[in-house]
């Protein structure tokens, strides 16, 4: 019985850690984690850094401009 507490318990930790790496994966994919990579780019940098709102502007005019196929 152990034993099998034992594989459950292991089970799922493991399907715990790759709903984290595709919850992590699919933030990033999105652009949805953008501003918090953007803070920790920047954060020993001695300049102000973009309001949350102003970064998101920026970023989906940035994003906004790419040339597209259709």
């Amino acid at each position: 019985m152990r034993r099998l507490l034992a594989v459950l318990s292991d089970i799922g930790r493991r399907t715990s850690d790759v709903g984290r790496s595709a919850y992590r994966l699919l933030r990033w994919w999105s652009g949805d984690d953008a501003y918090e990579r953007y803070l920790a780019e920047h954060a020993g940098h001695d300049h102000r850094l973009l309001s949350r709102r102003a970064f998101y502007r920026a970023y989906f005019d940035r994003r906004g401009n790419r040339p597209r196929c259709c």
